[in-house]
């Protein structure tokens, strides 16, 4: 593991820093756009580990911890961008096999 990943370039690719960068530019414009309105956004889970982390402020060198399923949902509300809420954090409920 390495100690500091938001300054680690994975394969001659982005650092952590910038993946941070580009998520949080990308979803701060569609909340931006739409401040009233309910908005889906599918990405992967270093996108949902590194938005959810930004969002509450975490210190990004440890978003590893946050364990993201595949295909699991994630609830975040923004009052205001700067009041991000995190709802609902890697659900998988609907993954659940159903009777019969």
């Amino acid at each position: 593991m390495v100690a500091r990943p938001l300054a680690h370039a994975r394969s001659r690719g982005e650092t952590l820093a910038e993946v941070v960068e580009r998520v949080t530019l990308a979803v701060r414009e569609i909340v931006e756009k739409h401040p009233t309105g309910q908005v889906v956004v599918v990405c992967h889970g270093g996108c949902v580990r590194t938005l959810v982390g930004a969002v509450l402020g975490m210190d990004l060198n440890q978003y590893w911890r946050l364990g993201v399923n595949n295909a699991c949902l994630s609830i975040l509300e923004f009052p205001t961008w700067e009041k991000g809420i995190l709802t609902l954090f890697n659900d998988c409920s609907h993954l659940e096999k159903r009777g019969g």
